[in-house]
């Protein structure tokens, strides 16, 4: 059990979570804020990789980087949301309270249901995390964040309303 938990992956993924607890206290958009969320992107694109290629996939590593990833995700609300919040349109918000309120129902249901958390890694998952993790690169200029934000709540929805079928449709 030991050796399931200390594996060169699930290390990969703890250090995200110590950079997102540092991302915690520096300034948005300075280059150190820049640099230490680049290395949280990339610990986030190398950890799975390593650990199929050690061998080393677990049912803790994958818990540990969903973790990690909505430990990020949240990081990045506290961090990047007043700033969105003075630049996106009310149409952009309605769209991500509905996106918020489906997963929101898909995980509650699975964790009902299935007695366990459960989060899909489906291709377009793993593309709505990567445009949703580039988000802070675009939103310096405010017509580039409007237009980055519709493409990603566009890709977001599309997979949330995929996720929701794909999890009633399993149960039915």
């Amino acid at each position: 059990m030991f050796s399931t938990i200390f594996t060169i992956a699930n290390i990969i993924t703890s250090l995200r979570i110590v950079g997102t607890a540092v991302l915690l206290f520096i300034a948005p958009f300075t280059k150190e804020f820049f640099i230490i969320y680049s290395l949280t992107g990339f610990t986030d694109a190398i950890d799975g990789t390593i650990a199929r290629k050690t061998n080393t996939q677990s049912p803790f590593g994958a818990k540990l980087d969903s973790v990690a990833d909505l430990l990020l995700y949240g990081v990045m609300l506290v961090k990047i949301l007043p700033v969105l919040l003075g630049i996106l349109p009310q149409y952009i918000w309605v769209i991500f309270w509905i996106i918020v309120i489906i997963r929101a129902v898909t995980y509650i249901y699975t964790a009902f249901k299935h007695h366990k958390f459960l989060s899909n890694h489906t291709v377009l998952n793993k593309i709505s995390g990567f445009f949703a993790f580039m988000l802070p690169y675009f939103i310096c200029v405010k017509s580039v964040a409007v237009l980055y934000c519709n493409i990603i709540g566009s890709i977001v929805l599309i997979s949330t309303l995929g996720d929701l079928w794909t999890t009633f449709r399993k149960d039915s």
